[in-house]
C-alpha cells in the first residue's frame, strides 16, 4: 500500500508542479500585458497633455485676439458716436465744395468766353 500512495503522491506532485509552472507562465504573460498596456497609457496621457496645452496656448492667444477686438470696435463706436454728432459739418464742408465747384466753373467760363 505504500507503494501505490507514494506512487499517487508522486503522480499529484507532477500534477502539481505542471500547475504551477503552467500559473507562472500565465502570470508572466500577464504581467507582460500589463506592462505594455502601461506604456501605451503613458504614450496616450502624454499625447493628450500636449493637445491640453496646445488648446490652452490657442485659447489664450484667442483671448488676446478678442480683447483685441472689443478694444478696436469700441474706437469705431466712439467713432461713429461722433460723426453723428456732426452730420451738418459735413453737409456744409460738401455744400461749399459744391459752390466753389460750380463758381470756379463759371469764372472759368467766363474768361475763356471774353478772352476768345
Amino acid at each position: 500500500m505504500s507503494e501505490v500512495l507514494e506512487t499517487k503522491i508522486n503522480v499529484l506532485l507532477d500534477k502539481v508542479d505542471s500547475i504551477e509552472e503552467r500559473v507562472e507562465n500565465n502570470l508572466t504573460s500577464m504581467v507582460q500585458k500589463i506592462e505594455k498596456s502601461s506604456v501605451k497609457n503613458e504614450e496616450s496621457q502624454l499625447r493628450l497633455y500636449n493637445r491640453v496645452g496646445e488648446l490652452e496656448k490657442k485659447d489664450a492667444i484667442r483671448e488676446v485676439q478678442y480683447t483685441n477686438i472689443l478694444s478696436c470696435l469700441k474706437i469705431i463706436q466712439d467713432s461713429v458716436e461722433m460723426l453723428k454728432g456732426k452730420p451738418a459739418k459735413k453737409m456744409e464742408l460738401i455744400n461749399s465744395a459744391i459752390i466753389y465747384s460750380l463758381t470756379g466753373i463759371f469764372l472759368g467760363y467766363m474768361l475763356g468766353h471774353f478772352v476768345n
